[in-house]
């Protein structure tokens, strides 16, 4: 660990309790100073301290009697960087105030007055972080929202609906719940004069803590009652082995099945192997989760039926973490098979497959996520994310940047389809870039006026065919191949056009073509990708602008300059999409301008290796020639 350094501003003589920032740099300081600035410091440095008469240090080691000291000065240890305890405590000092003019200055500076409890600090920093709301309003709402801010969220949140841009990424997202972004995009969608118009939502809903026994209605199996097991298969009486669950409950289990499933209780049968149990008594081994989750995941690994697990969030995060807590193999794939198939189940409602993705985005199951995001596209998410089975998934600590990443999702998929339609209504049939050469040469042959009319090549009921498909907003495959779309088709034909397009023997081609229109819709939204935000939102040349000018685009809510070398370290690997799997490779050119830049080095397109070799071997065989 290197030497700490002084800070050069406080590093008063009479000084007399130092604090040590996270990167090591010592601030001499005052204790009357910081007791008049900071409630939480009167009250540390009003608590005596043994064999120091009385002096005070940080809160885990105010009782330790070994306490750190400089000078004969106490040492207190904090988590702050430097740059936000400079900005905290200029704030404190009768000095001049510090420069918070970003939010990447606000932020720390402001999260560290409030865990010190500096009201001045605090009213200053907090008025920053409101004005910055015109500048940045998203990254401000997700910052004030998790900072329980309330009247800088609405600030921020009325700034985001007036701008439109509720849509934006921005790496705050990460911090917040998802109740939280579901309350900001009701409340910028919202319809004036509506409930939701109304900016008084407290947006203020942060990720809740899982309660000790699960929610309420916690049911975790279907027609099989934990009285049931505990009088049956899991009866303590007379059992080698109990189970003392955190819900006071003990369940009577077979060490045998219960070592060969778990190679962690078998390692802790095995440690206390030399602590017997006295006579006729059992072997007890306490475990952290309720007596519902522990004989879900016991049914699994015992040789007895399979009883489903139901609820779709919930329940299976609970047995799920404590199947990989306990390595229990088995349980797990039996879990996941069972989340596999309520991701394959199209119900009507088709409510679950929402809970499922937040589900999969909490376990980091991305295959299943991925699966689960296809299944709701072309459903009402706002509405969904407002039901009562997502709000259950609260204390899960799902991020509001896996439902934006959802709704991006879900906005490409969109797009790409409207491409297909959009794109098929003007031109002519080679303008058209997905249709594939066979239908091409199969509707050039189709209809007779067409052959007339090279430049459009196109049969007489195309036209009524895509503008029946274009009229829902976001079309789906199934919308292709259905009777209103081929009835408009065939209506066209007969009205609008020619001998040969009448003929009926011109309707298997057009129930045909649907079908290539289906499929081709079908493909598109599978091959959508979403890059991961901090690249697909800025980009990599957004980044190497940043690089040039960071002020400029720092202000208009870019990337911050402490954020840019991860960015740059980002551009080394390839990107991810929105589930985790390979969609990219390195923008090398782009990579090297930001990497030049950030060594110091002039600007230049380095040129590949075979280039410069190829370029050497001709210099080499012209001076050869020259000298000959």
């Amino acid at each position: 660990m290197l030497a700490p350094s002084e800070h050069p501003t406080f590093k008063d003589p009479l000084a007399d309790v130092i604090l040590r920032s996270a990167d090591n740099v010592h601030f001499r300081l005052h204790k009357i100073v910081l007791s008049l600035a900071s409630d939480f410091f009167s009250d540390m440095f009003s608590l005596p301290q043994p064999g120091r008469g009385g002096t005070a240090a940080s809160p885990s080691s105010t009782l330790n009697s070994e306490s750190e000291t400089v000078d004969g000065l106490p040492v207190i240890p904090v988590t702050e960087s430097s740059a936000a305890l400079e900005s905290l405590f200029c704030l404190c000092y009768p000095i001049d105030d510090p420069p918070l003019e970003t939010v990447e200055q606000v932020r720390p500076t402001l999260e560290a007055a409030l865990k010190y409890q500096m009201r001045e600090a605090i009213k200053i920093t907090t008025a920053r972080l409101r004005d910055l709301a015109v500048i940045a309003p998203m990254r401000v709402f997700a910052i004030a929202s998790r900072l329980s801010l309330i009247d800088v969220v609405i600030v921020a949140a009325n700034a985001v609906r007036d701008l439109g841009i509720q849509d934006t990424y921005v790496d705050e997202l990460e911090e917040i719940s998802v109740e939280a972004y579901r309350q900001l995009l009701d409340y910028c969608t919202a319809t004036p004069g509506s409930v939701n118009a109304t900016p008084a939502p407290p947006f203020m809903q942060s990720f809740g803590e899982a309660p000790m026994f699960g929610p309420a209605g916690f049911d975790l199996l279907d027609c099989y009652s934990l009285e049931y097991a505990m009088n049956t298969t899991f009866n303590p009486t007379g059992a080698e082995l109990v189970l003392h669950t955190a819900d006071d409950i003990r369940l009577g289990v077979s060490k045998d099945i219960l070592t060969l499933s778990s190679p962690v209780f078998a390692k802790e049968l095995q440690s206390n192997g030399g602590r017997q149990a006295p006579v006729q008594q059992p072997t007890v081994l306490t475990v952290p989760e309720s007596a519902e989750v522990m004989v879900a995941l016991l049914r699994i690994c015992y040789p007895i039926p399979d009883v489903p697990i139901t609820g779709a969030g919930v329940e299976l995060v609970s047995v799920l973490e404590a199947a990989e807590r306990y390595q229990m193999d088995k349980a797990v794939e039996h879990i996941q098979r069972e989340l596999l198939e309520r991701v394959h189940d199209d119900s009507p409602s088709g409510a679950h497959h929402l809970p499922l993705y937040l589900v999969a985005c909490r376990l980091g199951m991305r295959w299943l996520a991925k699966k689960a995001a296809y299944r709701t596209l072309r459903r009402n998410l706002l509405k969904e994310l407002a039901g009562a089975e997502v709000r259950e998934l609260a204390w899960l600590g799902v991020s509001a940047g896996c439902v934006w990443r959802l709704l991006e999702y879900h906005r490409q998929c969109k797009a790409a389809v409207r491409s297909v339609v959009d794109g098929a209504r003007i031109g002519s049939i080679d303008s058209i870039p997905w249709f594939s050469p066979e239908w091409k040469d199969k509707l050039k042959k189709s209809c007779q006026c067409c052959m007339l009319s090279y430049a459009n090549w196109l049969p007489c009921w195309f036209g009524s065919y895509m503008d029946a498909i274009g009229n829902e907003e976001w079309p789906s495959g199934a919308t292709a191949v259905g009777d209103t779309a081929l009835e408009s088709c065939s209506t066209g034909a007969y009205i609008d056009g020619c001998e040969t397009c009448r003929r009926v023997t011109s309707f298997p081609t057009m129930v045909n073509f649907s079908k290539f229109v289906q499929e081709v819709i079908d493909q598109r939204e599978q091959e959508v990708r979403t890059t991961r935000p901090c690249l697909a939102i800025h980009g990599l040349t957004y980044i190497y602008n940043t690089y040039r000018d960071p002020g400029r685009y720092v202000c208009s809510g870019g990337i911050p300059p402490c954020l840019l070398e991860d960015a740059v370290s980002q551009l080394t690997r390839p990107t991810d999409d929105i589930f985790g799997s390979s969609s990219g490779g390195i923008y090398a050119m782009i990579l090297v301008h930001v990497r030049a830049r950030r060594d110091g080095d002039t600007l230049r397109q380095k040129r590949p290796l075979r280039t410069r070799k190829k370029q050497q071997l001709q210099q080499q065989h012209r001076r050869r020639h020259e000298g000959g």
